[in-house]
């Protein structure tokens, strides 16, 4: 009877210290590629920036408000202007009405900056997805190289093992002992070092969503197995709705928008202003209005002051486009392969 409460209580005694291992978080690629989508602080910061620039959208597409007004004449003065007696009061109503298409233009310039902060969200999005591959691959390389260390070591204790025996048995010098021993050390520092350098990779990779004392370990996966790639047609696709491209594109179209509102700007607007007046002398109502129109010209922004079609940014855009485009099918490694022999496809 007493044996099997001491059976039992060695079980779970077991059970407690087995708890932590099988409960520890094993972190996958993915995990970490949603671990930092979700924390990063540069991504959540164009959060920030998405409404300030949707508020900035929403003031775009406000018109001149209406002004109204109150003017009184002949009032509080002397003789029959005396008091309120001969005072005239006027209600106004008055506002700008906007020429040139400056709605318009204010419009297309904040959706313009609102789609160019979305390009520039998933292109960072993208480098920080690629930063995590490395550093978790970075994890991975240390596991590896610690269970090659740990190979080394039972070959090298093995070897030691022999060593001495043929020691005993007056076959070897001590010296070969002695390097066995060596070997051994090496070995397992190389073990320690190993594990140093996926601590460190963890702490690096952990650092991405600002985790301080990162206690996860890294999923079961195999380095070696690759996905299958797709042909160099396809990849070159992609290529085209890549982020990186595409930002010189949403660059292009802001200042275009810029442009057109300067350009709508050296229009002129025109106030206006409406309201009724009461005559006292004849206790009658009349209209009032006022249109009022700088006169002048100016100063308008000529095409001639901006750079040629295609202008700058768009030469920049297929600039990258040409380097990024710097390839060809890469054909299987050969000895007769060299670099001179690759050639810009643009």
């Amino acid at each position: 009877m007493r044996s099997r409460f001491a059976a039992l209580a060695v079980w779970v005694a077991v059970s407690a210290a087995a708890w932590p291992a099988l409960g520890a978080d094993h972190l996958s690629l993915d995990d970490a590629f949603a671990r930092v989508a979700t924390n990063h602080p540069e991504l959540r910061l164009f959060d920030s920036r998405g409404a300030l620039l949707a508020a900035e959208r929403e003031r775009a597409a406000l018109r001149p408000a209406l002004v109204a007004g109150a003017t009184l004449e002949n009032a509080f003065g002397s003789g029959e202007a005396r008091g309120l007696q001969g005072a005239e009061l006027t209600l106004t109503l008055a506002s700008v009405l906007e020429r040139g298409g400056k709605l318009d233009a204010r419009q297309t310039l904040a959706r313009s900056r609102i789609d160019a902060l979305a390009v520039e969200r998933e292109a960072r999005r993208l480098d920080l997805l690629a930063e995590v591959a490395r550093r978790y691959l970075a994890m991975v390389a240390a596991r590896r190289q610690g269970e090659i260390a740990e190979q080394d070591i039972a070959q090298r204790q093995r070897t030691l093992a022999g060593a001495r025996r043929r020691l005993q048995a007056g076959a070897s010098p001590e010296s070969v002992v002695f390097t066995a021993e060596a070997a051994l050390a090496r070995a397992e520092l190389e073990k320690a070092r190993a594990r140093q350098r996926f601590e460190a990779a963890r702490q690096y990779l952990a650092a991405l969503w600002g985790e301080r004392d990162p206690r996860f370990d890294i999923a079961a996966a195999d380095p070696a197995a690759l996905p299958e790639i797709a042909d160099f047609a396809a990849l070159g696709a992609l290529l085209e709705d890549s982020p990186e491209l595409t930002q010189f594109v949403g660059e292009r179209r802001i200042r275009e928008a810029r442009l057109q509102l300067a350009r709508s700007q050296a229009t002129a607007d025109l106030s206006w202003q409406a309201g009724m007046r009461r005559l006292e002398a004849s206790d009658d109502f009349g209209m009032v209005g006022t249109l009022s129109l700088p006169l002048g010209r100016r100063a308008v922004p000529r095409r001639r002051s901006a750079p040629p079609r295609p202008s700058w940014a768009r030469w920049r855009s297929s600039a990258r486009h040409a380097s990024c485009r710097c390839t060809r099918p890469w054909p299987r490694p050969t000895a007769a392969i060299a670099p001179r022999n690759l050639k810009c496809a643009a």
